[in-house]
């Protein structure tokens, strides 16, 4: 947040897709040590939380990768191209 003000917000988002991730993930754990492991709310609550860490781990990297490690080297993609590249990368994800 200190080294690109101008992306606080998609850090921001990034921070609390981890905050439901690790939250989500704590629950999945006291469900699986109670033994509900083949409970439907286990594996959706599973599923969800996996996903929320993912899209954050893809959010926080683009903006490293963006703002951090290719601003200082003056190579700046298009804006509609990084955004393009953040789409696919969700859809693989």
């Amino acid at each position: 947040m200190a080294l690109r003000p101008n992306e606080r917000a998609r850090i921001r988002n990034g921070l609390i897709l981890f905050a439901l991730s690790f939250a989500g993930l704590l629950v999945v754990a006291s469900l699986a040590s109670h033994g509900n492991k083949e409970s439907e709310i286990y594996r959706w609550l599973r599923w969800a939380s996996l996903i929320c860490l993912y899209l954050a781990i893809v959010n926080v990297a683009s903006v490293l990768v963006f703002e951090v490690i290719l601003d200082p080297l003056r190579l700046k993609p298009p804006r509609i191209m990084r955004d393009l590249l953040l789409a696919v990368t969700y859809v693989v994800v």
